[in-house]
């Protein structure tokens, strides 16, 4: 079949695990936002998937990736790596912030954080903002000394951690004794049974950040990129 002339918008995404569910996600969101942009030179719209942080940087430096809605982290990576513009802020399922908590199992060997120098503490994964970035980075600021339990030059009394890849896995993990703690968002929490909370005491919490920051890459066409920050 004949192929429509214009712009192909490309919206991108980041799933190591699953890219294929993302695509089924994001492609219906990313046809109705094309098919109102015809006038402005677009003809349709497509989903890119990249497997970490550091492919869609690359993805969006080539201009493979047009448009990235992520959280803070990897939003400040394209911002400072390929200068990408950040527009707007945006919601997911309705909530446009959240924050981290670091979570343990009640009666386990972690009670506060104090407890954790020397445990292992799951991260969701590297490009996570509230599963890594965000946590990590507090923990820090904290005063404590964090290490990949990869690596064979872990410094004594470092809190020690490793990705899960998934929020739920972090938490199966915390519940099951595979983590002394792990760090997930508090809609992560939220969601979670009553009887599964119960099993859990809260070690502490980040600050709010925004939920979702839609960017796009430099040297987008400036009308397209007027019309998607409207």
């Amino acid at each position: 079949a004949e192929q429509p002339q214009g712009h192909v918008l490309v919206i991108g995404d980041i799933e190591p695990v699953e890219p294929m569910r993302r695509v089924r996600r994001l492609q219906p969101f990313v046809d109705l936002v094309a098919s109102r942009m015809a006038d402005v030179g677009v003809a349709s719209g497509r989903v890119r998937v990249a497997a970490d942080l550091g492919e869609m940087v690359r993805l969006m430096r080539d201009g493979q990736v047009d448009l990235l809605m992520d959280s803070v982290g990897p939003t400040l990576v394209m911002q400072q790596q390929i200068g990408a513009r950040p527009l707007v802020q945006k919601s997911r399922r309705g909530v446009f912030q959240y924050r981290t908590m670091l979570i343990a199992l009640q009666g386990g060997p972690v009670a506060t954080l104090d407890d954790l120098p020397g445990r292992l503490l799951a991260f969701e994964s590297s490009h996570s903002t509230s599963g890594y970035l965000l946590p990590s980075a507090w923990l820090r600021s904290q005063g404590f000394t964090l290490a990949d339990r990869a690596s064979p030059a872990a410094p004594p009394g470092a809190i020690q951690y490793a990705f899960s890849l998934d929020e739920e896995n972090s938490i199966k993990g915390v519940l099951t004794g595979r983590f002394d703690a792990a760090a997930i968002s508090n809609q992560d929490y939220e969601r979670l049974p009553l009887e599964y909370q119960q099993q859990i005491v809260i070690l502490g919490e980040t600050d709010d950040i925004p939920r979702k920051i839609m960017s796009v890459r430099a040297g987008l066409e400036p009308e397209i990129e007027a019309r998607l920050a409207k």
